[in-house]
């Protein structure tokens, strides 16, 4: 990866860029009437908001990425652009839930390519794996996810769905980091709960 210097200006600058986004961002939590003492709910509205990101489908010659594309595409401020990439996605989804009390952090490895069930090539990947209240891990990939109404294809995946449509049969993990090991079953799918309906519903303008 290139080094950049970063002016003392500049870098403050970049945090004042996050703090404002971050604010914005609890303030539109207070505003959707989820219980932020629900893991489930907090865990699936912040999935469902970094997915919205765009992906930076731009190429660079020799993977070498300017310093605002290596910015956005690798660190939070890929959440305040709205483009990034894997990283930016994982560490904006790992930033935003660990704020609220999720605890989430960044995985490393491949994602896979296949043609049917043979392996044609492979790239470096990246995805947040979540614990939730059960006190088991599970895998998520807002990259794969991503899209204004995130499908789930993806989210809270246990390890034990070795199908086409299972979390390891395109995602390989680094083998050289420990991390905690993921539940075998799928985490089903958190729904909104009664609480943030009412609040939503006694917020809407009559008409």
């Amino acid at each position: 990866m290139p080094a950049y210097y970063y002016h003392p200006d500049r870098r403050q600058q970049t945090y004042q860029k996050i703090s404002d986004k971050i604010a914005g961002f609890k303030s539109k939590v207070e505003k959707s009437g989820i219980d932020i003492k629900n893991r489930d709910e907090v865990a699936k509205y912040i999935y469902d908001e970094v997915t919205k990101l765009t992906y930076d489908g731009q190429s660079y010659p020799n993977d070498y990425e300017p310093r605002a594309a290596f910015e956005r595409n690798h660190t939070i401020v890929g959440f305040v652009d709205g483009v990034t990439r894997c990283e930016g996605y994982t560490m904006a989804y790992q930033s935003l839930s660990n704020m609220y009390g999720v605890p989430t952090i960044l995985q490393t490895g491949k994602l896979l390519f296949r043609d049917g069930g043979n392996i044609t090539g492979s790239g470096p990947h990246a995805w947040p794996i979540t614990q939730m209240g059960n006190n088991e891990w599970y895998f998520g990939d807002p990259t794969l996810d991503r899209g204004e109404n995130a499908p789930h294809n993806y989210f809270l995946k246990g390890q034990g769905d070795k199908s086409p449509s299972g979390f390891l049969y395109v995602h390989e993990i680094n083998p050289d980091v420990i991390y905690p090991e993921c539940a075998i079953k799928d985490y089903p799918v958190p729904v909104r709960s009664m609480q943030a309906s009412v609040s939503q519903t006694a917020a809407a303008p009559r008409m």
